[in-house]
């Protein structure tokens, strides 16, 4: 299972468990989202967003349903907060930073399409391209390595693949 990183955990705020999130990417959760909290995806514990306020200040809060005091909350701080892939994966195109919704994917090698892009998300290391397939979705990390051309005119994104990228 896919994950990407929000933010790490710096502090609390009142008495309640509210978290203080330094957000490294912009990813517009909401009441209900489960997300990870720990060092890494894999070494985390799930929990359930209670009541999220993004600003547009440095810090973000989060109420978690299972978190119901300071003392509980500071045992969170400086975990990171990892939300699944498959939750980008649903969100409106309009969410997305840039649009680069809607553009063919296009092989390098081959030059197939492989998919249509449903658009460009920050993330911490690089952002990243959702690319939309028959056989599910994918990103692709929005570099060099990766992104061969953009051709904006005829909406068009040739990528550099590697083994294993397509495989299902």
């Amino acid at each position: 299972m896919e994950f990407l990183f929000w933010g790490v955990i710096v502090g609390t705020k009142g008495l309640d468990g509210t978290l203080k999130v330094e957000p490294e990417a912009f990813l517009p959760l909401s009441n209900s989202t489960r997300v990870n909290i720990g060092f890494s995806p894999k070494y985390s514990k799930v929990y359930t967003l209670e009541k999220v306020k993004i600003n547009s200040s440095r810090y973000n809060y989060l109420k978690l349903l299972e978190i119901n005091s300071v003392a509980e909350a500071k045992e969170l701080i400086e975990k990171g907060v990892f939300v699944r892939g498959d939750y980008i994966k649903n969100l409106e195109p309009e969410t997305f930073l840039d649009d680069f919704s809607g553009f063919e994917v296009i092989d390098s090698k081959s030059n197939k399409c492989i998919g249509y892009s449903k658009g460009k998300i920050e993330n911490p290391g690089n952002d990243l391209i959702l690319v939309e397939t028959y056989n599910g979705d994918f990103f692709i990390p929005f570099v060099d390595e990766f992104i061969a051309k953009i051709d904006e005119k005829e909406k068009k994104l040739i990528v550099n693949t590697i083994p294993g990228l397509l495989d299902k």
